[in-house]
């Protein structure tokens, strides 16, 4: 199997979303302004307001309807779409919530409300479920989910302009290789510093080895200090999302034009969504999807796009010029 390189994007080259943006409005005549924490563009008296990914164009029902995964859950399945088993906690349903983790026997716990990875714990056991617990009450204002892990499947980001997906990014749980001296810990911060100097964009998505992450490791035999033979990976989380230190890897030319109708019919059946990024976790996305194949985790009204634009590995997609096209046929310009 050939090694993947990483991507190098030169500091002096690299543009933020808002930068790129800015840049691809101004080419087109656009007069581009900052107004607190949007950006608002300009063509002859026609307006469009930007919250990153989201604009004037998104409505707030389909932002909330997957902001909260139970109502996006329901939609999935109404739409005939795979969703993982589980099922929706209180916060004082703790017990309930174990309960369903000693059915499950592998399980995800995450918050109702959710997003960027945050307050979401993957491999939760009973041993490790008081971390995980704990995690998805930090982070939530709603209830806690406990769904089956899908074993074996590779997370992948869609996104979906307009109806029709324009890229896809695999991605990979972040993870250390031993050189047989060094630890885990030391191999991990090494990982972090090579990742934000070949890639800009990286900063502040550090792989920070939490309490959960411990608890894996000692799962596996590992601790901070342990040393890893020469060429011994050691995955750190199975959690595989940018935010928290995952990769990124271009495949969308790989992937079945079967998933790619999947995430494009749940940005069709959600009213007023312009742009959105719809995770799919799939064993593997290049075949038909089938029951026992794929399931979609979750769709977001204001996706990421750096992890396209500017992936650890594969050919980069230029998905903010593609955004920034969009908003113009919707201001119809030119």
């Amino acid at each position: 199997m050939t090694e993947l390189v990483r991507n190098e994007f030169p500091a002096g080259d690299y543009l933020s979303q808002a930068q790129l943006f800015r840049k691809y409005f101004k080419s087109k005549g656009c007069s581009v302004k900052r107004i607190g924490r949007l950006l608002e563009v300009e063509y002859n008296g026609r307006v469009c307001h930007m919250l990153e990914t989201e604009t004037t164009n998104t409505s707030l029902l389909a932002y909330r309807m997957l902001k909260d995964k139970r109502v996006a859950r329901s939609l999935f399945e109404r739409i005939r779409v795979n969703t993982a088993v589980g099922a929706a906690f209180s916060s004082q349903d703790r017990s309930a919530a174990l309960e369903k983790v000693k059915e499950l026997g592998l399980a995800v716990i995450k918050p109702a409300d959710g997003n960027k990875g945050r307050g979401v714990s993957v491999g939760v056991t009973t041993e490790n479920f008081d971390d995980a617990w704990r995690s998805a009450l930090a982070a939530t204002h709603s209830q806690i989910l406990v769904e089956q892990c899908f074993e074996n499947g590779v997370e992948a980001r869609y996104c979906v302009i307009d109806g029709e997906c324009v890229a896809v990014h695999s991605r990979m749980p972040p993870s250390v290789t031993g050189d047989g001296v060094s630890s885990i810990q030391e191999l991990n911060d090494r990982r972090n510093e090579l990742l934000l100097k070949l890639n800009p964009s990286r900063r502040n998505t550090e792989a920070i080895i939490d309490e959960h992450r411990k608890n894996l490791l000692a799962g596996l035999g590992f601790s901070l200090d342990s040393v890893p033979a020469f060429g011994e990976k050691v995955i750190l989380d199975w959690k595989a999302g940018i935010s928290t230190g995952g990769d990124a890897q271009n495949i969308t030319s790989q992937v079945h034009p079967e998933m790619i109708r999947i995430a494009e019919s749940i940005a069709l059946a959600i009213p007023g969504l312009d742009i959105c990024g719809v995770d799919i976790l799939a064993r593997d996305h290049a075949i038909k999807p089938s029951d026992e194949n794929y399931i979609v985790l979750e769709a977001n009204t204001r996706p990421g796009l750096s992890g396209h634009q500017y992936p650890d590995f594969g050919e980069p997609i230029d998905v903010s010029k593609l955004v920034v096209e969009s908003v113009m046929r919707r201001m119809r310009i030119g």
